[in-house]
This record gives structure tokens, sequence and C-alpha cells, in this order.
């Protein structure tokens, strides 16, 4: 029994390692900016906001210090208010944690300048004059490469890349665009966005979507295809249901007033949910390149038919019941009578022959008792001598604490014939400290910088996207449906 017990434990912990190694990733491989390509430069538009404070200009430090962009970049906030440069520079470098990197900070800074400008070309073409004035400084008689960042509301977004477009681009090295959700509210605006944009090469275009650049959300594909253990059983022969989770233990305090006018299925569900879906639905890709991947992710898209209101769960939260938090609607920028969910659960059906039948249940929450998004694949329990016994299940847990656990049925150790469920984990957190896992905006300026659209969203990903939600949408807001109240800190609505 002691020799069966020790078979078993070594076969688990081989398949742990098996797991981890095959599905590890490392930025070690990562190429660094190709100087002989042309100096970079990097014009941040609303640099002055929230977002380039909090995410982009510490993503810039971050790939700075491990030389992932060169050492004479050239980073210029766009904004309309008059701040004075050492200010600037200061309050976009203020949150960056640069323990004992304080020298590395410094020189940092000095690539940071400021555009004071309406979003209009003839700004746009002073912008292009101070852009060819700091370019010259580093190289004169090179290819100057430009990434404009579009950190700024929806409603500017084609008028400030229309802008760009007529006075700002580079006259001898390429031009790309980061845009920011969210990509309209319907289908109708989104495609109205997705037109005014079409000046611009829709290679040049980067939509971003700061979930598709998370360690374990671009861990997907390698899980799936290159370990036969999950390829092979990948299909509703073999998977019971699939349930994608992201739940947050706070509120939508400071930020009521514009989370009010998009809800949780805007906010969340029809962009980050929806394309972690498409990554675990997809057909293999005939290659690992950017539009091979993209055309699978359309193809899964287009398979699900639009999410109807009676397979939906609309919730919204009010005080906690210790009364330490308040109700969504006591915020003053949310209106007394407001409809809009802070929860939603939803069942989407995709209807091709390695998916009908299987349910993918989505669920979005604010103001829950616990943090997390997670992906959980039930896998069905079809043996005849343990029909008892539990299905297997895969859990990839995409934050906080980064996983991935394996469930699988084993003998209960001793004596005993008892069946048990035991989990294999490859953590994260176990990582040698010498492993850099970027942030997000991190991995997605760099791919960006590098041309790979692997992580973006494409137009008609987008569209077919939206079109799954759309008619939800519209049948919430015509309908005036009522969200069940669920108190602040508690697991949700109840079923």
């Amino acid at each position: 029994m002691k020799t069966l017990t020790y078979t078993v434990t070594t076969i688990i912990t081989l398949l742990a390692i098996m797991i981890a190694l095959s599905t590890s990733t490392t930025t070690d491989q990562t190429v660094s900016y190709d100087e002989s390509s042309g100096t970079l430069s990097v014009v941040i538009f609303g640099g002055s906001g929230d977002l380039a404070k909090k995410k982009t200009f510490p993503s810039l430090f971050a790939l700075y210090r491990t030389q992932m962009i060169p050492s004479d970049v050239v980073l210029i906030g766009y904004g309309r208010r008059d701040i004075p440069l050492d200010l600037f520079r200061h309050q976009v470098t203020e949150r960056i944690n640069a323990v004992g990197m304080e020298d590395i900070l410094e020189e940092f800074k000095t690539r940071i300048f400021y555009f004071k400008g309406g979003y209009d070309a003839e700004n746009c073409k002073k912008l292009a004059t101070m852009l060819e004035e700091l370019e010259s400084e580093v190289k004169s008689n090179e290819k100057h490469n430009r990434l404009f960042y579009l950190a700024l509301p929806p409603s500017v977004f084609v008028s400030s890349a229309a802008a760009i477009k007529e006075g700002a681009l580079s006259k001898n090295g390429w031009n790309r665009i980061i845009v920011e959700k969210p990509f309209g509210v319907d289908t109708e605006s989104s495609k109205k966005l997705s037109e005014g944009l079409s000046i611009w090469p829709e290679e040049d275009i980067y939509r971003i979507d700061h979930y598709l650049g998370k360690e374990m959300v671009q861990n997907i594909i390698p899980l799936r295809f290159s370990n036969t253990l999950f390829s092979k059983i990948w299909d509703r022969d073999h998977i019971e249901s699939v349930k994608i989770v992201f739940e947050e233990n706070i509120g939508t305090a400071g930020r009521g007033g514009y989370f009010d006018k998009s809800g949780i299925i805007r906010d969340v569900m029809q962009n980050h949910l929806i394309q972690i879906l498409a990554l675990v639905a997809m057909d293999e890709p005939a290659a690992l390149e950017a539009e091979e991947i993209r055309n699978e992710k359309v193809k899964v898209l287009e398979k699900i038919p639009p999410i109807l209101l009676k397979e939906t769960i609309l919730g919204q939260y009010t005080a906690a019941l210790d009364g330490s938090y308040p109700a969504y609607t006591d915020d003053d920028t949310v209106p007394d009578a407001s409809k809009t969910a802070t929860y939603c659960e939803l069942t989407a059906h995709i209807k091709n022959d390695r998916w009908e039948g299987v349910p993918f249940v989505l669920k979005a929450a604010k103001g829950v008792n616990e943090k997390k998004v997670e992906v959980v694949i039930q896998f069905k329990q079809d043996s005849k001598l343990y029909p008892n016994s539990a299905g297997n299940q895969l859990v990839l847990k995409i934050q906080p604490d980064m996983k991935i656990a394996y469930k699988m049925n084993n003998k209960q150790p001793g004596i005993s014939e008892e069946i048990t469920n035991v989990e294999l984990n490859y953590l994260y957190d176990n990582l040698s400290s010498s492993t850099h896992i970027p942030d997000a905006y991190e991995r997605l300026i760099l791919d960006a910088i590098q041309a790979n659209t692997n992580s973006f969203v494409r137009a008609d990903e987008l569209d077919a996207a939206w079109k799954i939600f759309t008619p939800l949408l519209h049948e919430i807001e015509e309908t005036g449906a009522t969200p069940e109240m669920y108190a602040f800190g508690t697991e949700g609505v109840e079923q």
C-alpha cells in the first residue's frame, strides 16, 4: 500500500511539473527595441489624466528600465491644461515604485516632455514640429517612428485620430495608434467609431483591452494547444460547462457617474469576459500568427446567438449589512432611481460542432464578498466504475494570486478504498524572483511598438462581440428591467 501511495503521489507531482513547464511563459525571450529601425516617440493624448498616471507612464518606465525601449525615447504627454514641465514629470512618475532604481527614474524623467493644446489638426501640426526637434536631437537623418496613445474619452477618438493623421505623422517611419475602450455602447455606435477610425489602416490601429495582456490570459493558447492532455478533450463530448467569473469586493465609489452610463455588461462582460471566452472556445489556428488567431476568435464569436434577457440575472448592491459601505445609489453621482446593474450572470451558447449544448456561464459582479477573476472548465464524469466521483476540473486563476489548478480523483491514501478529489497546483507566486511578469499595459504597449497585433481587438471581432450583447442591452433599457438587490459584501444575487 505504501508503494501504491508513493507511485500515485509521484505521478501527480510529475503531471503538475509537466503542466507547469509546458504552460509557463517568460519575457526573457522578448526582443528589445531594434534601434537600427529608427528613433521612437510615444505621444500620450490625455497625458495628465488618471490612466496616464496610473498605467501608461509606469508601464513605459518598466519598459525603459528593462531596456525594451531605447534610452533616448521621446515621451510626450499631450493635454489641454497648462502644466509646468517639472510638475508634469513629477505627476506622471510619483506613483512609480522605483526603490533601488532612483537613478534610472531620474534618467527616465528627462525623456518626458509636455505639449499643451486642443485635439485638432493645427495643434497636431505644432506637435509635429516639437517631435521633429526632439527626434533630431536624438538622431538626425534617421527614420522616426511614432506611437500615439489615445487615453481619451470615446467622444474625441475619431476627431483626435483625424487630427493626428492630418498633422502629426512621421514622414519617414511607422505611425501607430492605440485606442482605449470603450469602443462604443452598442453595435451601431461601435460601427460608427470603426468607420471614423478607418482613415487609419487597420493594421496600424491597436484597440486595447488590457485583460488580453494579463499573463494567465496570454497563457490560454499555449495551455490548450501544447498539452495533449487538454487539446484532445476540449469539446462537448468531454466538457460539461465553462464558467468565466469576474468579481470585485469593492464598489463603484469614485467612478459611479461613469459606471452608471455603462453598467456591468458594457464595462466588463462585452469586452474582458467575451475576449476570454473567445480564447477558451476558438478552434486551433493554422499558425501562431496574429491574423490567424484573430480569425479563429471572430469565427467562434459569430457562432454565439444574441443573449436573451430571460437567460440573464441582473443585480444591484445595496448598503452593507453592517452599514460599513453605502448602496450603489447612495453615490452622489448616481441617480437615486438608477436601475443600472452592478451584477450580471448570463449563459452564452456556441452553435458549432465543438460546443453545441455546452453552457458558457459569464458572471460579473461588483460589491461582493470576494475578489477574483477565473475560468472554470468542468469536465464530464462518465466513469462506470466510479459513478459517484467528481468530474475533473481545470481552473485558471487570472487574479489575484495567479495559478493553474487541475482537480482530479485519487484513492484516499491508506487502507480506505474511498475516492477523493485532489488538486494539482501551479502557483505563479512560487516563480523565481528573477522571473519578470509584466503588467498588462506594459506588455501591450511593447506589443504595439513591435507591431504584434495578437492581443488587440480587430474591427470585425469588435462587431461580432457587440452583436452578442446589443439586443440584450436594448431590451434592458426598453423594458426598464429592474435588478434584484443584494447587500454589499455578500455573494450577490441569491439563486
